[in-house]
């Protein structure tokens, strides 16, 4: 489910340089490269959300500055980088609580949060329940 939503977004990225590209039949550069950028960024989020990633760790996977990753997240995404970072942790948790047995502290650490007090009262915020909560109803 989370890899569905992940193509989702890197298709809409790509849909926004093809839009570029029709809107003035030469290509707007500079969107590009702002794309380009966010695609990497929000790739390193996929391929590294279970790791301790900061906004710089981000922003440097687009090879922009820390104000320029906030400002195109914000810009197509909608949201601040490590907002997306959560959500997408928090994403993949769910899968986790869904198919797997592990303790709520093993899918908070694999997921990337550093405990599973913060990771639990995270959830609650986003879904309205306890990670166990879920996984019972799941």
């Amino acid at each position: 489910m989370a890899e569905l939503a992940a193509e989702a977004q890197l298709c809409l990225l790509w849909r926004e340089i093809a839009l570029y590209a029709e809107r003035d039949r030469q290509p707007d550069k500079r969107g590009i490269e702002q794309l380009s950028a966010l695609k990497a960024m929000i790739s390193c989020v996929h391929e590294r959300y279970g790791e301790k990633l900061t906004l710089s760790d981000i922003a440097a996977a687009g090879a922009v500055s820390k104000r320029t990753c906030g400002m195109l997240f914000s810009r197509y995404i909608h949201k601040t980088p490590l907002e997306f970072l959560t959500d997408y942790r928090l994403r993949r948790s769910t899968e986790l609580l869904e198919r797997e047995d592990a303790s709520i502290l093993d899918i908070a650490l694999t997921v990337g949060f550093s405990g599973a007090s913060y990771y639990a009262e995270t959830f609650r915020k986003r879904y309205g329940m306890t990670p166990s909560e879920y996984r019972h109803r799941a």
